[in-house]
């Protein structure tokens, strides 16, 4: 009896997924990835054209302290969700994060022009690509974890 390569006994153990799942996971991500794109991106939009907008609404509504409060309230809350959903799917957070990073980082560079050009906005490039450097990083480390566990579950 010949010996089986070690894709042969892989494929036996039902450790190679069919081109069929394969394909179905590239498309969810994709769609996945799209999906957050455009919902980053509307998000985006929505900050740069109505955000004075709805702050001032705000200001003039509950006052200044308190929109910086709840503004701060929600961005804790924001954070404490982000964590739960890393923790239930941490490859299509480090998908987020690469989406939201890139958009971040093209919507600051679209205001940086010769006449204005500060400090900040250079950091804050610097802080997208790090945002994307920990969402790759993050989608990798699930990958690696999936592939773990299928290795020895």
């Amino acid at each position: 009896m010949a010996r089986k390569g070690f894709v042969e006994w892989l494929d036996d153990h039902g450790m190679i997924p069919s081109p069929r799942v394969l394909i179905n996971t590239l498309i969810e991500e994709i769609a996945l990835g799209i999906a957050t794109a455009v919902f980053y991106g509307i998000v985006l939009i929505i900050g740069k054209f109505f955000g004075r907008r709805i702050f001032a609404a705000l200001s003039n509504l509950i006052g200044l302290h308190s929109t910086q409060v709840a503004i701060s309230v929600l961005t804790i809350g924001a954070g404490v969700l982000a964590f739960r959903f890393k923790k239930r799917n941490q490859s299509l957070y480090g998908l987020v994060e690469v989406v939201f990073g890139a958009t971040s980082g093209i919507a600051v560079a679209f205001t940086i022009s010769l006449r204005s050009s500060s400090l900040t906005q250079w950091a804050t490039l610097i802080g997208c690509a790090y945002v994307m450097a920990r969402g790759f990083s993050n989608y990798d480390d699930a990958k690696g974890r999936r592939a773990k566990s299928a290795a020895h579950g």
